[in-house]
């Protein structure tokens, strides 16, 4: 009785986690009137994870998760709250990656007890912790960097994305993971150093272009007042001029200089 109550309230707050998580990461506001939505979005999340665990069981419900819980949530976001689909993916893929933090400590705690309820136990107080922290000191970064461009958060999201595909693809719809195949152990080891490769070499280009358009500007600063200073003169009038104006009209005839 503990263990399934245990299990089910692990599989709730996981899912809160992911949907709050994934809204606060864009930037929507932490108030009373967004975490009703959101509950409500999670609500009807819920009750079809209750209804395919039920009927279906556990692995075909993991499987099947993206549909009823990752797509509805990102049309929530792109069509209600009117974020670009870019970051929007990115936001709940960074989300569910974020997941890894009681994922680890949970097998870690596993391995120590041998006790599946502990197992539980621990994944739903770091998961609480996790979420408290990220969404109180990490949600104004995320929300700042997902507003940026979308060559920049291609960079951005590709580890997200990278673990997103590499999770299901070896833990949900394959045991590849636990396989001991070596080549898929080592792939997303693999997959983080590309990533990371890949940030540095667009981070220097942007940072480059970034310092050549600041030089330029304060170059520009410098340069354009002696600019009116030079221009000025040579742009007077004979009704700007004192001397032009007071001036005989005979001297201001064109035939003067004649």
């Amino acid at each position: 009785m503990l263990l399934q109550i245990l299990t089910y309230t692990h599989h709730l707050t996981t899912m809160l986690f992911g949907i709050f998580l994934s809204a606060f990461f864009l930037g929507v506001k932490q108030n009373k009137k967004n975490v009703c939505i959101l509950l409500s979005g999670a609500a009807v999340s819920g009750l079809f994870f209750l209804i395919c665990n039920t009927v279906f069981g556990s692995l075909f419900t993991e499987a099947v998760y993206p549909i009823f819980v990752h797509l509805p949530l990102f049309l929530l976001l792109v069509f209600y709250y009117r974020f670009r689909w870019l970051p929007s993916i990115i936001s709940i893929m960074t989300a569910y990656l974020c997941c890894q933090f009681s994922n680890w400590a949970g097998i870690f705690a596993l391995s120590l007890s041998g006790l599946d309820w502990i197992y539980y136990l621990v994944r739903i107080i770091v998961t609480v912790a996790v979420f408290a922290f990220l969404s109180r000191y990490l949600c104004q970064t995320t929300a700042l960097l997902f507003a940026k461009s979308d060559r920049e958060l291609y960079i951005l999201g590709a580890m997200p994305f990278v673990y997103y595909v590499f999770d299901y693809s070896t833990t949900k719809y394959s045991m590849l993971l636990y396989s001991g195949n070596k080549v898929v152990v080592e792939f997303l080891a693999f997959a983080m150093c590309i990533s990371y490769v890949i940030f540095l070499f667009v981070y220097f280009q942007e940072y480059e272009l970034k310092n050549r358009a600041e030089q330029y500007g304060q170059q520009y600063a410098v340069e354009l007042p002696a600019l009116g200073d030079r221009a000025g003169p040579q742009q007077r009038t004979p009704h700007e001029d004192p001397a032009a104006r007071h001036a005989p009209s005979s001297c201001r005839h064109p035939d003067f200089y004649l």
